[in-house]
């Protein structure tokens, strides 16, 4: 396929933009709030946590809905009327507006596991919404590489576009003098990739006349690439596992755990190097690929049952989470498709991503879905537990603090899982007591929110971590909804730090003068920053004697995580609402804090 660069005039430019928002008003619109959403937070400094958490919330669904409205689009192929595709683009914005409501504001894994279900479930349908014949469309592989070329290409124009703006304003702000805030840079970036880039995409997709749903001439390039380097890499991989199966059978020892992920890449890797060189399959010279094809897809069988050994023991021991239900859905879905190429040949392949979208889809929801089985699976263990140890009666868990060590572990890291995943409401009705009092709110899913339920319960929050070496987690709290003083103080800003890194900071205006803070992450130090002067505050031994007033219910007294501090003309009082802490050995790092800070200037000093 030869590509012919040529610059757009501003008519074509305002063409192709206008012939996008026709064809794709509900995709547009989603980009619109995305890059609109992420600017908001990127310009206000501090938005609090709850209207962060939902501005966030809202370009999350825009951007997993995109490609669903993309799709949508581009389903006009079949000659449906505009006002009628329309309609289906409003429909699939209300779903995704529905969905966003019930979105709870603190994503957990389950959550985002869900979101991404979703994602590839409509990415997948992008790759054959213009292709419902029931016969496949000769131009089908040539729509994919298409769609593969031009996301290239919009990131390639976005990236050289965006770096050539970022040096032009650091220009104007350098040789001009002009003022460019560092978030005007962020939201360049913002734009260029929530603005730009899709609506470029979209731009090239095939028009509804079918004119470029034609089918190119393969790339020499590619078939090489595959034939030398994609192909061989896969037959080393299939020759190790052999290896490591005829290992199993002498040795007698189980599987590892992890073979299951080498088997689902090897599997991958295969399928799509098949993928790749499906279209000379049947021209001469190219008999070997159908040939290879066959032996690839019966040599898949032995490495799905070790895949299904490997799995199947880690159900007996430990159950079905999230992650083991994925797995086992790819595995069957291998062995399916497997089955479905050797029984004849010259498959559709577009029968790959229509599946996986429909798989995808149905793992996301409903009682057959990747979560309901889960909890399920983890509950009915949790009870199995509690009746071997004796522990449960009338279907209520008793005190557990008598019971073997082993057994705590096990029941401690259930309940933290069912908790941090599906909220304190999946456990409530085993447990014998009201957890009103314990939980501000039940439908909060953290793993925090488990610890004055284990601790009720006999058990210490430690037992979670009884297999890690050396590491530890400590939650330091102080109790919500007290009303704060600001008597003595000019000003009291609101801070939510989550670092996952080194060092995050936060800079904003106070009058005429910029007050900067940084949080490190290890060793955990705060540094003040404002008007020339710099104060830095070791947090080591302030949390060493937070951690002696812990309450029974896992909070701190009223008023007690509280530093007092003054240097230069600058009186301030940081007053934390809570903290979470990573302890290995001797070492605290701190991996995120909430507290406002209460600065006050002296124009005496």
């Amino acid at each position: 396929m030869n590509i012919k660069i040529k610059f757009p005039s501003l008519g074509q430019i305002l063409s192709s933009a206008n012939s996008v928002l026709i064809r794709f008003p509900g995709a547009v619109i989603l980009t619109v709030i995305a890059t609109v959403s992420l600017m908001y937070l990127v310009s206000e400094f501090n938005p609090g946590w709850v209207l962060e958490t939902q501005i966030v919330n809202i370009a999350i669904i825009a951007g997993v809905g995109l490609p669903l409205l993309l799709g949508i689009g581009l389903m006009d192929r079949f000659g449906t009327s505009i006002s009628r595709n329309y309609l289906m683009q409003f429909a699939a914005l209300i779903c995704l507006g529905i969905y966003y409501y019930f979105l709870p504001a603190n994503l957990n894994f389950s959550d985002i596991a869900r979101l991404a279900l979703l994602s590839i479930s409509f990415h997948m349908f992008v790759a054959f919404s213009p292709f419902f014949e029931k016969k496949e469309h000769p131009a089908f592989w040539s729509y994919n590489q298409r769609l593969f070329i031009r996301i290239l290409l919009s990131t390639l124009y976005s990236g050289t576009l965006y770096l050539g703006l970022v040096l032009a304003l650091v220009a104007c702000d350098q040789l001009l003098g002009f003022h460019i805030r560092d978030k005007s840079y962020m939201n360049l970036f913002i734009f260029m990739a929530g603005i730009f880039h899709p609506w470029y995409f979209m731009a090239g997709m095939p028009d509804k006349q079918n004119s470029q749903l034609e089918i190119d001439p393969y790339p020499g390039g590619l078939k090489i690439f595959t034939q030398f380097v994609l192909l061989p890499l896969v037959t080393v991989y299939l020759l190790i596992l052999y290896v490591y199966t005829f290992k199993i059978l002498l040795t007698g020892v189980w599987p590892v755990g992890w073979v299951s992920y080498l088997v689902i890449g090897f599997s991958v890797a295969g399928i799509l190097s098949l993928l790749l060189i499906h279209p000379i399959s049947g021209e001469d010279g190219n008999a070997w690929i159908k040939t290879y094809s066959k032996w690839f897809y019966a040599a898949l069988f032995p490495l799905l049952i070790m895949l299904a050994f490997a799995i199947g023991k880690r159900v007996a021991d430990y159950g079905i989470t999230e992650k083991r239900y994925f797995v086992i859905v790819i595995a069957a879905w291998l062995f399916c498709i497997s089955i479905y190429y050797l029984s004849k040949r010259n498959r559709p392949v577009r029968t790959i991503p229509m599946s996986l979208s429909i798989i995808a889809l149905l793992c996301s929801f409903g009682p057959w879905g990747a979560f309901e089985v889960s909890k399920k699976s983890q509950l009915n263990r949790l009870i199995s537990i509690l009746e071997f140890s004796g522990k449960f009666e009338n279907g209520k868990i008793q005190d557990l603090e008598n019971v073997d060590t082993s057994i705590k572990s096990d029941v401690a890291g259930i309940l933290e899982y069912l908790i941090e995943n599906h909220g304190v409401g999946s456990v409530e009705s085993l447990l014998s007591f009201n957890v009103d009092s314990l939980i501000a709110d039940k439908d909060i899913k953290s793993r925090h929110e488990a610890y004055p339920i284990l601790k009720k319960l006999g058990l210490d929050p430690s037992d979670l971590y009884e297999s890690t070496e050396n590491s530890n987690y400590e939650y330091l709290g102080v109790l919500q909804d007290v009303v704060k003083e600001v008597k003595g103080f000019d000003y009291a800003i609101k801070y939510d730090f989550y670092n996952s890194f080194g060092v995050v900071e936060k800079e904003l205006e106070i009058g005429n003068e910029k007050l900067m803070v940084k949080v490190y992450r290890n060793p955990p130090i705060m540094v003040l920053e404002i008007g020339g002067s710099k104060k830095g505050i070791e947090l080591k031994p302030y949390i060493k004697e937070w951690s002696k007033l812990k309450t029974d219910e896992n909070n701190l007294p009223e008023n007690s995580m509280v530093i007092n501090t003054e240097f230069d003309k600058y009186k301030v009082k940081i007053d934390f609402e809570n903290m979470n802490l990573e302890k290995k050995s001797d070492k605290v790092e701190l991996e995120s804090c909430s507290f406002t800070l209460y600065l006050s200037v002296s124009e005496n000093k």
